[in-house]
């Protein structure tokens, strides 16, 4: 209770700093788009190239580059992509012998949100496949060039992850 009543203060002293209903106005518009950018806020975005490291599988290669490139603990990686700690520890662990480089991040063409990984009922690629036909609209080729897999692999996942 004593923490919205702060709350609640420091909306007062704003309206009182703005002083004219135009500024008021202007100072709930910002306020209301930052308070929707934080509600909206679904965790780091991952570059889509980190996942065409073939060698890794998709949930390692997001979990390598979340621990290491943003220096997230395990139960924040684990939450955000809904999976439990250990699972998220030892795909980072996998993701660590296979390669050892940090990923880098200097051409970033498209981003994916944690919590396109977050669905269980779907495995790790086709969560992403779905969403990158769906949501970015790319074709099954494209996503399969971006993501350095095989055409059938893609479609498959496209497909089975749609069923589900």
């Amino acid at each position: 209770m004593a923490n919205s009543y702060n709350n609640y203060n420091k909306v007062g002293e704003i309206f009182k700093e703005y002083g004219s209903d135009v500024n008021v106005i202007s100072a709930l518009e910002s306020f209301i788009v930052v308070y929707k950018e934080k509600q909206s806020y679904n965790g780091p975005k991952i570059p889509l190239h980190i996942f065409s490291e073939k060698k890794l599988g998709i949930l390692e290669a997001a979990t390598k580059y979340l621990r290491e490139n943003h220096s997230m603990k395990y139960c924040e990686i684990a939450k955000y992509l809904n999976r439990k700690d250990r699972t998220i520890w030892a795909s980072y662990s996998t993701a660590i012998k296979k390669r050892k480089n940090k990923f880098e991040t200097s051409e970033i063409k498209y981003d994916v949100p944690c919590n396109v990984f977050s669905n269980r009922k779907l495995g790790p690629l086709e969560s992403l496949v779905v969403y990158l036909k769906d949501d970015l609209h790319l074709s099954i080729h494209e996503i399969s060039k971006l993501i350095n897999r095989d055409y059938m692999t893609i479609y498959l996942s496209y497909t089975n992850g749609k069923k589900k």
